[in-house]
């Protein structure tokens, strides 16, 4: 059964993030800057990067291999025109509820706004095969709505997201750090940061303590 990410229109997605109602974009760039910031990193992945908000920080010669994951190839073409001048950068096709992917050990593994659509125990059995140092993720709540049919905030590309709002599902904090707990990572840092329609952004880093 197609994943309904690998059909939705980059551009509708863009468009829809950027619209003042949601002011996910803006906001979700800022915080890839400081995630990207994180000492002696050199090894990246990027889970879930869409069309690349943020690569834009990206150098080089401070990271040997930033890999770029992604379930729709389309996502990927674009990122491959947008940052033409990042030879570092590694792009790949994969879909991360699969838990038998082979995947590249990295220092850093960033997931923003990923969990939601691939679940708690992929994510961790992800996590545990290739164990980088850190993990940073940003997940969404609601300060109002449990009702998952809200996920994705109204506008005027709902239509186009119908799917994507259906996939979607809550992810709770403390759910989140007792399995990053369980697989041997402990919570570093927590900043919450609000958004319109009375949504937030909940950024969670981890460390491995092995």
């Amino acid at each position: 059964m197609e994943n309904p990410w690998e059909t939705l229109d980059l551009d509708i997605y863009e468009s829809h993030m950027n619209l003042k109602n949601v002011a996910q974009i803006p906001l979700l760039n800022k915080i890839m800057k400081s995630q990207l910031s994180l000492d002696n990193i050199d090894f990246v992945a990027i889970w879930g990067v869409a069309g690349g908000n943020g690569l834009e920080y990206i150098s080089c010669n401070d990271f040997k291999k930033v890999y770029c994951v992604d379930i729709n190839i389309k996502y990927l073409d674009v990122i491959e025109k947008r940052y033409s001048y990042l030879n570092c950068l590694i792009l790949e096709k994969l879909d991360l509820n699969d838990i038998s992917l082979n995947l590249p050990e990295v220092n850093l593994v960033i997931a923003n706004l990923l969990l939601e659509y691939i679940g708690l125990n992929n994510f961790t059995s992800q996590i545990k095969k290739i164990k980088p140092k850190y993990v940073s993720c940003v997940i969404q709540i609601d300060d109002n709505l449990n009702d998952k049919n809200n996920f994705v905030v109204d506008s005027i590309y709902s239509d186009s997201l119908k799917n994507i709002s259906k996939l979607g599902v809550s992810i709770d904090k403390n759910d989140l750090i007792s399995k990053m707990n369980e697989i041997e990572y402990k919570c570093i840092l927590e900043e919450k940061y609000d958004l319109p329609s009375n949504k937030k952004f909940i950024r969670l880093d981890f460390s491995n303590l092995i």
